[in-house]
């Protein structure tokens, strides 16, 4: 079954090249991963929102202009979603710092 998505991941899994996606658009729930491939983390996305496949099974699809700037619209929600991830778990580990200065006095 064809997908879309946004490549997350290009490495060697197991000694094979493979690459992690992030599923976009009309494919968005059709994955099997959160971005962790046999237990282990490679990226991190929604459950169901990520595949990971053998790098010699890939095929880059043609987009039209329509898709293509889906596309890059949904990736720049992404970085944006991604961005407030990191400034929230940075916020967090403030207050945790923060709590134990307090409790020092």
């Amino acid at each position: 079954t064809e997908k879309e998505g946004l490549v997350f991941y290009l490495g060697t899994i197991n000694e094979e090249e493979y690459v992690g996606i992030r599923l976009t658009g009309p494919s968005i729930g059709l994955g099997d991963s959160d971005g962790t491939f046999q237990g282990k983390p490679y990226f991190t996305c929604p459950a169901k929102q990520g595949v990971f496949c053998p790098l010699k099974d890939l095929k880059k699809g043609s987009l039209s202009r329509l898709e293509s700037l889906r596309l890059q619209r949904d990736h720049s929600s992404l970085l944006h979603e991604e961005y407030l991830e990191l400034k929230a778990a940075m916020l967090k580990e403030l207050d945790i710092r923060l709590e134990e200065k307090l409790t020092e006095f």
